[in-house]
């Protein structure tokens, strides 16, 4: 605002006389920047919103609104978290909540009109996984059988997911599927080979987040085929390999020889027993 005084002054033979006023040129409030701007911020940090004029004019009257309501001093009041300091020049949001997403206006006033500025505030979530509806950590299988994990997430944007198999990338391949937006992995097969630790990763530009699963290989033994039936000759010596398949733990291998158990490593004086073998000592 610029004032301009003006003074009237009249004058005869006998004296003068004078009258003073003072003019007023109010301009259209000028916001500093661009009109319009994009803002993103991550959940439970600071957003700060700003209405800068060029110069400074007292005349003016600043309002803020959120989706064209405006933004009162009882909402201020009921939410703490906002605020806007007496010039009214900022908008602080000081614990951005999804709730907070929208369009934000300022709009400045004066007697010879107004000026808008308009955010669009993004408020970005940190990815979660969902342990509730995600698969639990360890998974006992049948080995041969197929199964699969979910990792159900969440988060704004949505998650990219990445899976890996023992610190290894997964990709689409004979043992491994990927599907539901890589929420799940579908693994066929399964053997020594593909047992282990299978980790979920999801990441936004938020941040990102982690689960470990387990796969662990049960079920009965399943002993490898052999010969059912040798033949050697009288006085030599042979041996009888009892191999139980690869992935299988804590298996107990016992033998029976004509309906009678072996019992401390020897069967009579010719037969000795190690680990899933029968050596016969002639």
């Amino acid at each position: 605002m610029k004032s301009l005084r003006y003074t009237c002054i009249a004058t005869n033979a006998v004296g003068s006389d004078d009258l003073e006023t003072t003019l007023d040129v109010v301009s259209i409030p000028v916001l500093l920047g661009n009109k319009y701007e994009k803002r993103e911020v991550i959940e439970s940090f600071k957003a700060v919103l700003t209405c800068e004029l060029n110069n400074t004019d007292p005349s003016v009257d600043i309002e803020w609104q959120k989706a064209g309501q405006t933004i009162t001093q009882q909402t201020l009041r009921d939410d703490s978290y906002l605020q806007i300091p007496s010039s009214g020049q900022r908008l602080y949001i000081l614990s951005a909540r999804i709730t907070d997403s929208g369009r934000y206006t300022c709009i400045v006033r004066n007697a010879a009109g107004e000026a808008r500025k308009t955010y669009d505030l993004r408020v970005l979530v940190p990815p979660s996984i969902n342990e509730i509806s995600s698969s639990e950590s360890i998974q006992n299988v049948i080995p041969g059988s197929q199964m699969s994990l979910d990792c159900i997430v969440d988060g704004d944007p949505f998650p990219e997911i990445k899976w890996t198999h023992n610190d290894i990338p997964i990709q689409d391949g004979d043992h491994h599927k990927l599907i539901n937006q890589k929420e799940t992995v579908v693994i066929t097969n399964i053997d020594g080979q593909n047992s282990g630790k299978y980790t979920c990763q999801a990441i936004n530009k938020a941040g990102n987040v982690t689960k470990d699963f387990v796969i662990r290989l049960t079920g009965p033994p399943v002993i490898d085929d052999g010969f059912d039936q040798l033949e050697v000759i009288v006085g030599e010596a042979t041996g009888l390999t009892c191999r139980v398949a690869s992935g299988i733990k804590n298996v107990t291998t016992s033998w029976i020889i004509n309906g009678q158990p072996v019992t401390n490593g020897a069967f009579g004086s010719s037969v000795k027993v190690k680990p899933c073998a029968v050596f016969h000592i002639s």
